[in-house]
């Protein structure tokens, strides 16, 4: 996936200057299957899973998190939102933040939203994600390097 596009409220006036670099790495992930825990959930016939996710690279961390998907009749078409909450070291600056994801693959082309949830970055150095659906570029990720004022 790639990532990128700053978050407005880490330029503030906190800050007196901002760099702009991206990260890379992998992850592996394990996706365990939950059951629903209520008949409406069951009747809803909603896919629920757990995540369990490690990042490898200039960003080392964790996560975990859950995710909602339904398939539909019509080959290659789906769609799934999850939340992760997500703990780590990035460029050497330790913190925490929330990504929601939101996809839908129509007809297999695949669409994929990443964002960092508002209020939930506990580190500096974390923007808003933009991913796009490329395989080969397992994790990329722009952030913003800030130097605190003095």
């Amino acid at each position: 996936m790639m990532f990128g596009q700053t978050h407005p409220r880490v330029a503030s006036a906190i800050f007196k200057e901002t760099v702009m670099t991206q990260a890379r790495g992998t992850f592996e992930v394990k996706v365990i299957p939950q059951k629903a825990d209520n008949k409406e959930a069951e009747s809803a016939s909603v896919g629920r899973w757990s995540l369990d996710k490690v990042f490898h690279g200039d960003l080392e961390a964790s996560s975990t998190g859950e995710m909602l998907a339904v398939s539909t009749d019509v080959k290659g078409s789906a769609g799934y939102v999850a939340m992760e909450r997500v703990n780590g070291r990035l460029h050497g600056h330790s913190g925490t933040f929330v990504l929601q994801h939101k996809a839908t693959m129509t007809r297999g082309e695949p669409w994929m939203s990443v964002t960092v949830v508002p209020e939930t970055v506990h580190t500096p150095v974390v923007c808003e994600l933009k991913p796009t659906v490329r395989p080969e570029l397992a994790v990329a990720l722009t952030v913003n390097g800030a130097v605190p004022n003095a």
